[in-house]
């Protein structure tokens, strides 16, 4: 199992993200991740990532448009192609993407055809190059009302409807604790079609050294499982994130 870094939940605004990936690398990470590829200047993020030897493990899929709206489709696929373009110059190969909020008027049932149809679609884009899509359930009872796909089981369902091999679960264990609980047996269920994990703290999605859910045991029946992708710390802290990441080693697992 590997380890990176969301620069952006660890360092906000607080410092350059050119600058953070010095800081992740100083503590020890094997890469980093991060959500808005758009704001960036790739040439110059990859170069700075190739200097330090570190990996770029998942960077979001543009997300504006709506992924269960038919009427959005196209416009969406457009950006799609636009977000593989520059996961392929930043050389990652895991693009987050998201299942869309419900609109009013859109039924559930058609929202969800609608997104299997898209990742489907997306999928095929991407498969030449090598691209995973990592499909992220995010909870609607505290940070994200509306959204289409919260429920773990339901997530798992889904991913198999589609049925493409570069199509996969991000699972991010602060959503899923919030959402459904029972985290371990979660992702033993679901670990062949686990393709990326986050990390954070619960309550709160603050740091993984406190809050209610035992990482350093969790992190540990990863690796018993034989989990070999990247575990994203994707957290917020008052702290400077330097010194958090640093502190958080103390419990990882490989």
């Amino acid at each position: 199992m590997k380890y990176c870094v969301c620069t952006e939940a660890l360092f906000g605004d607080k410092k350059e993200i050119y600058d953070a990936l010095a800081d992740v690398k100083r503590a020890g990470y094997d890469g980093y991740e991060f959500w808005f590829w758009w704001d960036r200047d790739l040439k110059r993020l990859r170069q700075k990532q190739d200097e330090l030897g570190l990996s770029c493990a998942a960077v979001c899929a543009k997300f504006m448009l709506n992924p269960g709206d038919r009427e959005e489709q196209g416009g969406y696929l457009e950006d799609f192609a636009g977000s593989i373009r520059a996961a392929k110059e930043l050389g990652c190969t895991n693009l987050i993407v998201q299942a869309g909020w419900e609109k009013p008027g859109l039924p559930r049932e058609k929202h969800r055809e609608t997104l299997l149809d898209t990742l489907s679609k997306a999928a095929k884009l991407a498969a030449p190059e090598g691209i995973t899509l990592v499909l992220e359930p995010l909870n609607i009872k505290v940070d994200h009302a509306g959204y289409h796909l919260w429920d773990t089981q339901d997530a798992f369902g889904l991913i198999r409807r589609v049925g493409e091999p570069n199509v996969k679960l991000l699972f991010d264990i602060y959503h899923q604790q919030v959402s459904n609980g029972n985290i371990i047996a979660s992702l033993k269920e679901g670990l062949d079609i686990i393709g990326h994990i986050h990390a954070a703290g619960c309550p709160g999605r603050g740091e993984i050294t406190g809050g209610e859910l035992d990482y350093r045991h969790i992190f540990t029946a990863l690796g018993e499982m034989g989990y070999e992708g990247f575990c994203g710390l994707e957290y917020f802290t008052d702290r400077p994130g330097q010194e958090s990441i640093l502190e958080a080693k103390g419990i990882l697992a490989y």
